[in-house]
């Protein structure tokens, strides 16, 4: 039987070699990515035999946080999962992805998420769709070119400013991630690119930001790619639009990455954009009771909803639950309580609608769960339907 241990640094051919055959791109691609980002996150599933034989297959664990009811709920981000072609059906990914899961309920980490490759693995073991990620591009000059508030380049001493701005924004919309190293650095500074920081400044100092990087295009003009961009006003938004604007002499076109209502949209004068949607991401529940503790509620509600939950990789998931909301934030009993609304769901299920990307009622319609109308109703006002999104991608 194969064991999961974290990744050596012998294992760094061989896992180049897993990551080759599962994604394309050259071992020293692989190598680079692995030793950029380090392998003290990576784990593998080793072959039982010969001390010290190379894994049959690897994931890189990416611990950070996700934005949920304006909340920062503790996550692990799951990436570069890749099997050996000649131990592909055995099940060795599922085996793999559920010593994951226990591990990050180990690590105090109660929701997973990552995007798939193939979601038929993934729903195995307790994943389901619960945002997405979309790319957004405009003409620059279709952007209104608002110039009243000053613009500067961006230096390393700005730091903590634009993490704090960031965090302003990001928990504004569920789904965003609350970044860790991993997902900063890529913003900035990838292997095939560099991208440049430009902040708008306020009276009291960093009010929004972008990072971009102008890319020569066929035409011979430029495309403008906006890696990461928030803002904490709207003066700010429509600051950051007149700047892209001001490239519309030398570029076509300008992108970046978010959900399909992009609030940067909202200050556009026209609907003159386009929007495509590349990826649905997943996320898994991971450790129930601390998941629902975890993330905030609209403050309005005051209810209790029981769950009866199936789980059949984390069985500690699994069983009758009682949720509590009031004023904002939960409480987690394990116990159905006489007379509360009750519903009946897979893990799956509760993943979506924690997220807000699949409603209740839309859930019974799918067959994901079972309630009547006043647990529907209940459970609606808690599980609020929402527009998860996530700009990053991992």
């Amino acid at each position: 039987m194969h064991t999961y241990e974290a990744m050596r640094e012998t294992d760094l051919e061989r896992v180049a070699t897993l990551l080759h055959h599962a994604f394309a791109n050259s071992r020293e691609e692989a190598k680079d990515w692995i030793s950029r980002f380090g392998s003290v996150e990576a784990r593998v599933m080793r072959p039982p035999g010969v001390d010290g034989a190379g894994p049959d297959a690897a994931v890189k664990l990416i611990p950070m946080g996700q934005y949920f009811g304006g909340r920062s709920v503790p996550m692990l981000g799951i990436a570069g999962v890749a099997v050996a072609p000649e131990c592909r059906g055995s099940g060795l990914a599922r085996t793999m992805m559920e010593h994951t899961l226990r591990e990050a309920r180990e690590r105090a980490l109660p929701i997973s998420t990552l995007f798939a490759s193939t979601q038929a693995l993934y729903r195995q073991v307790g994943y389901e769709q619960a945002g997405h990620r979309h790319r957004i591009a405009f003409r620059p000059d279709l952007a209104p070119r608002d110039r009243a508030m000053p613009v500067r380049p961006l230096a390393d001493a700005d730091e903590p400013q634009i993490r704090s701005c960031y965090a302003q924004f990001a928990s504004c919309h569920d789904g965003t991630l609350d970044r860790g190293h991993y997902c900063w650095a890529r913003t900035r500074d990838n292997p095939d690119a560099v991208f440049e920081g430009f902040g708008v400044e306020g009276e009291a100092g960093l009010e929004g930001y972008c990072f971009i990087r102008q890319i020569r295009i066929d035409t011979g003009r430029q495309h403008i790619a906006v890696s990461d961009l928030a803002f904490m006003t709207a003066r700010a938004g429509r600051r950051l639009l007149g700047f892209l604007a001001d490239f519309a002499m030398v570029a076509e076109e300008v992108s970046l990455f978010g959900g399909a209502w992009h609030p940067l949209l909202a200050l556009m004068p026209m609907q003159r954009f386009n929007v495509e949607l590349r990826d649905y991401w997943m996320l898994r529940v991971a450790d129930l009771p601390a998941a629902l503790q975890a993330r905030g509620y609209a403050g309005g509600v005051r209810t209790a909803v029981a769950l009866d939950v199936v789980d059949k990789c984390i069985p500690e998931n699994a069983g009758p639950w009682t949720l509590e909301v009031e004023a904002g934030s939960s409480s987690v009993v394990r116990r159905a309580r006489p007379a509360t609304p009750k519903i009946s769901c897979d893990i799956r299920a509760l993943g979506a609608m924690y997220s807000g990307f699949v409603s209740p009622t839309q859930a019974r319609l799918l067959g994901w769960i079972e309630g009547d109308d006043s647990a529907i109703a209940a459970a609606s006002s808690v599980f609020a339907p929402s527009t998860p999104w996530m700009a990053d991608m991992f």
